[in-house]
């Protein structure tokens, strides 16, 4: 997998380094590109939440897919592996939630900002967290 910042500044490892590799990995499928191809530095990594939804990053997506009639599911993977990938272990959602947000299109994926609460959802599928939509590139 990939190494979580946190991990590598303070030697602590946690479940949330697992979800930190699993997003890096889902960047890496949607775009066909290793991570040190996609962020040339750390502040690329940085502002990767910020591209979310933009056409920077729907031109990072690997060409093969961007004829899929998928592209909505394509864009919701790209959200969730940004979230996934924030440097701060505590401003990722659990593999739980992650799952959640995979197994269920009707559950609505709202990406809190940095250090809110990550799951106020009780039942599974209802709905998952807090402010940005996704909607497919224009």
């Amino acid at each position: 997998g990939y190494m979580d910042p946190g991990y590598v500044i303070d030697r602590i490892y946690s479940v949330k380094s697992d979800v930190y590799s699993f997003g890096i990995t889902l960047l890496e499928i949607i775009t066909a590109k290793r991570p040190d191809a996609l962020f040339k530095d750390a502040g690329d990594l940085v502002r990767l939440p910020t591209m979310a939804g933009s056409m920077e990053m729907y031109h990072m997506i690997d060409p093969a897919l961007h004829g899929e009639s998928k592209m909505a599911e394509i864009m919701r993977c790209i959200q969730i592996a940004v979230w996934c990938s924030r440097p701060n272990a505590g401003d990722r959602p659990s593999m739980w939630d992650v799952l959640l947000m995979l197994s269920c299109e009707s559950a609505t994926l709202r990406v809190p900002e940095p250090s809110q609460s990550q799951c106020d959802t009780q039942e599974p599928c209802e709905g998952v967290l807090s402010d940005s939509e996704i909607t497919e590139p224009r």
